[in-house]
């Protein structure tokens, strides 16, 4: 005796895209996402990867290669693609992340408030020892 609740349930197209949408998106969901209705902002694990604008119709979203910044304390100078992956937080608006860079933290600050149609970046230095 066959099921014919579950034979249809298993052979429907839409639940086998839903399915497919959903395995998709657990990928994609490794990361972080702000929104704010006009903006959706999207992390990985060294800052953003793509930031949609939601206000214009169709939507546009611009994908980042690299998140990157480069700064110079005395002498010494920091890239963050050479640096160990940073400790990440979230905020109340916002996602932080925390890099080690010798007797130093850098925290990389990202936030979206809500009605803007940007996203801001702060760099701040403070020292590790501390």
């Amino acid at each position: 005796m066959t099921n014919r609740l579950g034979d249809w349930f298993l052979l429907r197209p839409e639940i086998i895209a839903l399915a497919l949408f959903a395995a998709l998106s657990a990928d994609v969901a490794g990361g972080q996402t702000l929104y704010n209705g006009r903006l959706r902002v999207e992390y990985g694990p060294r800052g953003i990867t793509a930031i949609t604008d939601l206000a214009d119709a169709p939507s546009r979203t611009h994908r980042l290669r690299a998140d990157d910044f480069a700064i110079t304390i005395g002498d010494q100078s920091y890239e963050s693609e050479a640096l160990d992956a940073p400790a990440k937080r979230t905020t109340r608006d916002g996602i932080v992340y925390r890099y080690r860079a010798g007797a130093f933290a850098i925290d990389v600050a990202y936030e979206l408030k809500p009605g803007w149609r940007f996203v801001s970046k702060q760099l701040s230095i403070t020292s590790a020892l501390a």
